[in-house]
C-alpha cells in the first residue's frame, strides 16, 4: 500500500478553498447592502431556517448573530409546518437558506412568510422560479391583448353610425383594455405563487424513466428479423417493432 502524501494532499484542499474564497467578491452587490440593511434594523428576531447541510449552516450563523448580539434562533421547517410557524412575528425576518428552495417545507413556510408580508432573506432559486413565472404570464397576457386590439380594430368602424369618432373610441377602448391587462397580470402572479406546488420526482420515478429510456434505445439499435430484446423470442417486426 503506498504512503499517502499527506502535505500535498492539504495544500490542493487549501488552494480549492482559496479560489473558492475569491469568487465571493461577486457576492458583495446591491442585495448584499439590502440584506445587510434588512438585518441591521430589524425590530424583532432574525430567523434562521434549512434542512440538512443547509440546516446545519442556518443554526452557525444563528449562533454567530446571537454572539454579536442580534436577537436569533434556528427554526427548523419541518417542525415549524407542525404548529410552531407562529413563532414567527412580523417584526421578524426570515433568514432561508436552501439549494434548491423546492422542498415542501421550505415552500410552505415561505407561503406563510408572504401571507403576512414577513421580509424574507432567502439563499434559493425562488427568485429565478417567479421570474420565468411572471415571464410567461406576461407572454400569454399580452398575445390576448393583442387579440382583443384586433377584435376591436374591426368593429370599431361601427361606432360612426352613433356620431362617434372611431379613432377617438378606439383609444378609449384600447387604454381600458391596457389598465385590465396589467391587473390581469398582477392577479394571475399572485394567485399562482400562492398555488405552486413543486412535485420533486422520487428515485423510484427518476430510476423507471431512466430504464424507460434505456430500453427505447435498445429497440433502436434492433433489426426488424432480429429477436425482440423483450425477451418474448418473437422477432422484433412481430413484437415491439410492430407498425
Amino acid at each position: 500500500m503506498k504512503n499517502k502524501n499527506y502535505i500535498h494532499i492539504a495544500k490542493n484542499a487549501a488552494k480549492l478553498q482559496i479560489r473558492e474564497l475569491r469568487k465571493i467578491n461577486k457576492v458583495f452587490n446591491k442585495d448584499f447592502v439590502s440584506a445587510v440593511n434588512l438585518i441591521s434594523n430589524c425590530k424583532g428576531k432574525v430567523i434562521a431556517a434549512g434542512i440538512g447541510k443547509s440546516g446545519l449552516i442556518a443554526r452557525k450563523i444563528s449562533a454567530t448573530l446571537s454572539s454579536v448580539g442580534i436577537s436569533s434562533f434556528y427554526l427548523n421547517p419541518g417542525e415549524a409546518n407542525h404548529g410552531d410557524l407562529g413563532q414567527i412575528d412580523k417584526r421578524d425576518i426570515l433568514l432561508v437558506f436552501s439549494y434548491s428552495g423546492n422542498t415542501a417545507e421550505i415552500i410552505n413556510m415561505l407561503k406563510y412568510a408572504n401571507r403576512y408580508r414577513i421580509k424574507i432573506i432567502g439563499e434559493t432559486q425562488n427568485k429565478i422560479l417567479e421570474k420565468k413565472i411572471f415571464l410567461q404570464i406576461i407572454d400569454f397576457s399580452w398575445r390576448s391583448h393583442l387579440q382583443y386590439l384586433e377584435q376591436l380594430r374591426q368593429v370599431i368602424g361601427l361606432r360612426q353610425y352613433g356620431q362617434k369618432d372611431p379613432l377617438s373610441e378606439f383609444k378609449k377602448e384600447a387604454f381600458t383594455l391596457f389598465e385590465g391587462l396589467l391587473g390581469k397580470i398582477k392577479k394571475d402572479l399572485i394567485k399562482l405563487l400562492f398555488n405552486l406546488s413543486i412535485v420533486v420526482p422520487s428515485s423510484e420515478e427518476e430510476k423507471s424513466d431512466g430504464e424507460e429510456i434505456k430500453k427505447n434505445d435498445a429497440f433502436k439499435k434492433v433489426g426488424r428479423n432480429e429477436k425482440c430484446p423483450c425477451g418474448s423470442g418473437k422477432k422484433f417486426k412481430h413484437c415491439h417493432g410492430n407498425v
